[in-house]
This record gives C-alpha cells, structure tokens and sequence, in this order.
C-alpha cells in the first residue's frame, strides 16, 4: 500500500492511497481536478471510490469533477446536500461501508460543517488506518490502529501571541498540537507503523518541533504531511 498526498493544508486536501494491485481510494477531494487526474495518469479505471470527510472546499472542491469521471463518492447526509453526492453515496456514522477492497468506518467529529466525519479506513495490507483532521478533538478512544492520519494544525502558544483573524474559529475547529499529543496518548500504539500530521497551518504551526515532539513521545515513525509526498504504508514496520 502507499499514500500519496496532493495536498494538506487550507490551500487544498487529498489523499491516495493506492494497493499492491493499484486499485485506489480517494480521501478527500480538495485539490483541484487536475492534480488528482495527474496523479491517477488521467486513468479512473481502478479507482475504487471516494470518501469526504465533510463539504468545505479545501476539502470537497473536485467533488463534482470526481462524481463526472465515474467515481462513487462517499460521505455523510449533511455534507452530500452540499456537494451533489446522490442517497446511494451517503455515509452513516458508526456503520461500516464497503469500497472495492477497502472498508470504511465513518465516526462523528467536531466542525463548522453539517455533519462532518473522520473516517477508520481498513485494507489488508494497511490494516486499521485512523484518518482525522479538521475537529479540536476526538471523543473515540480507537485501539488496535496501524497506521494514524492526524490533524495538528496549531500550536496552542503561537496561536496566542499572534494577532490573526478568526483565531476562536481556529480553536473551535482545528486540532493543537498540544490535543493530538494527548489523543495519541490515550492510543495503543503498539501495532502502528506510521504516524502523518496533516492540515498544518502555515503561519500557526512548526512542523519541525511538532515531528521532534511526536517522535519522543511515540517512538513512532512520524511524516509531516506535504504534496507530493508518497509513503510506503504497510500493515507493520517489519
């Protein structure tokens, strides 16, 4: 398995991961439609499907250009009134959905959008994948993960000493480094292979100090998420 990322920041959000037979599943949509059909060789045809995590455009821009090139998208009510996602595309919380070899597990996270999702994403050869990002916290306590997905957009003390515009939006809606360290200790870790933060703010974060502090508190294998990233995601380490 490989993760390919297109983008992960307010500019723009996509994930590819991509099997051993490279049938793919998109993971958010928020590049434009160019950077996904380069990425794909302008080749759909194993493309599996599409999951959104919820309807803002860094995320959910290409939706439509997506849903044109055949590819069944997957996300919640709330998010599929906004974006054209049909009744067979809809995505129920807590209720496991099959795409092609991959099986996802939707769950209910916190954010300025009708009815946004994190996603737990399974495949044999990734096993248990946590994608979460775009939420100040995670109620769920997921074990027995492989790989981790994560948002840490913020550093809770350059945020407050900046004086930048919808700052208690930030807060309200975005994950700290400070909360996905606390996340992640409250994680069995024992089984997971990679650890990637995504949806860094430019101006808000230090993606060299939040990899040192992840790395010495996990003892993990951690990868700042940046486009054109590809990152071999096996089941283990070994």
């Amino acid at each position: 398995m490989e993760l390919k990322i297109l983008g992960s920041n307010s500019d723009g959000n996509c994930y590819i991961f991509t099997d051993s037979n490279w049938f793919s599943l998109i993971v958010e949509a928020g590049v434009h439609i160019s950077e996904i059909d380069k990425a794909l060789d302008f080749d759909y045809s194993k493309v599996v499907g599409g999951v959104i995590s919820h309807s803002h455009g860094d995320h959910a821009k290409s939706a439509f250009h997506l849903l044109a090139n055949g590819v069944n998208l997957f996300c919640s009510s709330g998010c599929a009134d906004v974006i054209g996602v049909d009744y067979r595309g809809i995505l129920k919380a807590d209720n496991a959905k099959t795409i092609g070899s991959f099986k996802v597990y939707p769950f209910d996270i916190c954010h300025d959008a009708p009815e946004p999702f994190g996603f737990v994403i399974n495949h044999s050869e990734m096993g248990y994948t946590l994608f979460l990002t775009d939420t100040y916290i995670l109620h769920n306590n997921f074990q027995g993960l492989n790989n981790i997905i994560i948002e840490a957009n913020y550093c809770e003390n350059i945020i407050e000493q900046r004086p930048i515009q919808h700052k208690d939006r930030v807060i309200e809606n975005h994950m700290s480094i400070q909360t996905t360290l606390k996340t992640l200790g409250r994680m069995d870790l024992s089984q997971v292979n990679n650890i990637v933060l995504i949806h860094l703010s430019d101006g808000n974060s230090n993606s060299v100090e939040f990899k040192t502090k992840v790395e010495n508190q996990t003892c993990k294998t951690v990868h700042i998420a940046k486009k054109g990233m590809a990152i071999p995601f096996g089941k283990t380490p070994f």
